[in-house]
Order: C-alpha cells, then structure tokens, then sequence
C-alpha cells in the first residue's frame, strides 16, 4: 500500500506543475512571435525614431536618422504652385530629443538563420525552466514506482497460489494405444487448462470390449461429458454435483443410443475429474481409476464396480474379458446406476501427480513402476516412459490402453 500511496502523490506533483496557475508553469519551446512586445503610448507630440529594415541599430554619431513627426497642421497660407513646400525638420529648442536605444537580445535567445527565408524579427527561443525538470523526475518516479508494483504483486500473487491449477501450471501428457485388440474402443478428452475460471476437466472412457458398440458408447460419452461441462460450468459452480449430472446425462444419452440400435447389451466405463481452485472432484462408473501421485507414494482415490473384487483388488491386479463381463456398473446398463465420486474436494499441492486411466495400464504394470513412470519431473517424458513400460511386458492379451495425467508445478507457498 505504501507504494500505491507514493504513486499518488508523484501524479499530483506533476499534475500541479503543468497547472497554467502553478508558479513558474510556462515552459516554452519553438519560434518566438513576431510581434514585438508592446511599448507604452508616446506622449502626445513626441517624436518617434523609425529605423528601415536591415539597417544597423541606432548609433548617437549617426547624424542621419530618419525621423518623423506629426503630420503638421494645414496652413491657409497660399502656396505657389509647383512650389514644394518645405518643412522645417529643426527640432523645437524647447523640445529634448528623445533617447533611442535597441532593445538588447536576451542571453537565452538565440538567433537561428537557416535556407528558407525568415520573416523580419522572428526569432526562435529554448525557454529553460527550472520547474520542467521536476515535471521529468516525478514522471519517471510515477513510471519507476509502477513498476515495483507490478513485479511485487506478481510475486506476492504466486506466493499465494499454492495451488498451481489456478496459476497456470497444469501440465498434461497422454498417451494411448489399441495393443493386441482390432480397434480402439478407449476415448479420452481434456478442456483447455488455461480456462482457470471454469477450471479443468478431463475423462477417461473404455468401450466393453465383446459387448456391441462398445468404441461408439465410449465417444458418446466423452463428447458428452465435455459438452454438459462447457454448457453448464460457470465461475461458482460446485464440481461435485456437477460431475454427477454430467454422468446421469451421459448415461441417457448412452441409453438412447442403444434402443436405437437394436437394445443390445453394450456401454462404458468412465472415470472424469475436475480441478477447480485447487480442489479435485472425480467421478467413476466401472473399473477405470483414478489415482493421486504423492511423495513417491500412489493412491487409488476411486472405489471400482466389478463384482466379488470391490475390496480385493488391488493395482497390481491384471484384468481379462471375463472379469470385464462382471462389472456390476457402467454406462449404458439398463437399469441402476453406481456412480463413486467425493464429497468433499481433495485439496492439491505443489508435485502432485493425477492418473486417469484404463485397464490397460494398471492392469500390466505394478504400484512401483506407474509411480517410477508417472512421476518422473518432466511430464512429457512421464507420459513416454509409462507408454514404453506398457508395450515392454508385449502382452498378448493386451488391451486397449489409455492414460492422462496431470501434473501440478509451481513455486512453494
């Protein structure tokens, strides 16, 4: 605030000193007037000492001035014709000659002659005022204190933000692959994550695979999570209730698909996330997760809907086509739908690491080496090094493989 306050007075300052009242507030710069400045009237009947153009200024030796005087009365004497008359060009005895001098030329003036011609008497002057120096300084001291303004709040703003989401430093790497199976039938999405105000969303969706459309019923979903996300969220919206009502959307939709398409049995599983303000709200239908990277540890934040395995499970657990036929939730399922989602919004530090991703990530690798992956610095190459990880254990029963991950990087509080 102080800097605020010095700000304010430095713009006063200068403003007062370009006020036309301010002392000593004419600063001039250019071409002086021709206009010479005003003498006081001559007393009625003095002389007035004339000098022609381009003559030298009045010298008291120069015995041949022009003078003119009065024009003289007109005397009812007759004169001769083509007789000039004379006039008597004698000064009055009684009468002092009047003192001629020429104005001097200021020190400060300068006399300026260039190629174009000058009209008689211009002269072109650089008008110094002590009080113009004052105007510059306070000027530059408003711009200076400005600018430790700028660079303190900026300091100050990201000192503040803890949580990287809203200042910008969500990072995000990909990856996905169809393995051993004929088709892709993963789909994956994330929204701008510049978009701080909205905040950022992203979805993982696997197709079930040996069910019918199950890569159409995938996009579906994706698409349209995102779509009910960018229509509906606003800057106080709240995540939670949110996520579950993009999930209900996406299920009807999902649902209208397949009567159209003959109500043969077929969905998705789906796992979405939200970062807002440095809280994370997720959401989940069926075996895909969600997982937190923190302090070289892994955590499975969501709760799977496969049958008998709910609580046994683990990360290292590898999945088949037969254990994918017991999920006892997933999008498109004629009937109830299981949605696990958290209630309240798990706060996001500094190095966090977010996991979304299929079956055919988790189901090939262990704890250890997603973590070893997943969490190497740089994201990108986390996101290389999981992928080259997936096809080094050359499955043959690979899946469709499918990760996002999100990265939070920033200065500590």
């Amino acid at each position: 605030m102080a800097y605020e306050r010095i700000v304010i007075v430095a713009m006063l300052i200068a403003v007062f000193s370009l006020l036309p009242g301010a002392p000593n507030s004419q600063i001039a710069f250019g071409a002086m007037s021709d206009t010479e400045p005003s003498l006081p009237e001559e007393p009625p009947g003095a002389m007035v000492i004339v000098l022609p153009e381009g003559a030298l200024p009045y010298d008291p030796d120069n015995t041949d001035p022009i003078i003119s005087t009065p024009t003289p009365t007109p005397v009812d004497t007759p004169t001769p014709v083509d007789t000039p008359t004379s006039v008597d060009t004698s000064t009055p005895a009684d009468t002092a000659e009047p003192e001629t001098s020429t104005p001097e030329t200021p020190s400060d003036v300068m006399e300026i002659s260039s190629g174009s011609e000058q009209s008689p008497g211009t002269r072109v002057g650089l008008h110094w005022n002590p009080q113009f120096l004052w105007v510059v300084i306070g000027v530059l001291f408003t711009l200076l204190s400005a600018s430790i303004i700028f660079i303190v709040r900026s300091r100050a703003m990201r000192r503040k933000t803890g949580v990287i989401a809203q200042a910008g430093g969500i990072q995000i790497a990909n990856i996905q692959g169809v393995g051993q199976r004929e088709n892709q039938q993963d789909s994956f999405a994330v929204t701008d994550v510049h978009d701080f105000g909205r905040g950022v969303c992203a979805v993982v969706a696997d197709g079930i695979g040996g069910a019918a459309y199950g890569a159409e019923i995938s996009r579906i979903v994706t698409s349209h999570l995102i779509g009910v996300f960018q229509s509906s969220a606003t800057a106080a919206y709240d995540p939670g209730p949110l996520l579950t009502k993009m999930v209900l959307s996406a299920q009807n939709e999902a649902r209208g698909f397949i009567k159209q398409n003959g109500n043969q049995i077929g969905g998705s599983t789906v796992v979405a996330a939200i970062v807002k303000n440095g809280g994370l709200n997720f959401a989940s239908v069926g075996d895909s997760r969600v997982c937190l990277l923190r302090g070289g540890g892994i955590i499975q934040l969501n709760r799977e809907h496969v049958c008998g395995t709910q609580e046994e499970t683990t990360i290292t657990a590898t999945r088949s086509e037969q254990q994918r036929g017991s999920l006892t939730s997933f999008i498109g399922l004629d009937g109830s739908l299981q949605i696990d989602c958290n209630v309240n919004p798990i706060r996001l530090i500094q190095g966090d690491r977010l996991i979304l991703m299929s079956d055919g990530v988790f189901g090939v690798l262990s704890d250890e080496e997603i973590v070893e992956t997943a969490g190497m610095p740089e994201i990108q190459m986390a996101g290389t090094m999981l992928e080259q990880h997936v096809k080094a254990k050359a499955d043959p029963y690979q899946d469709n493989y499918t990760a996002i991950i999100m990265g939070f990087e920033g200065e500590k509080r």
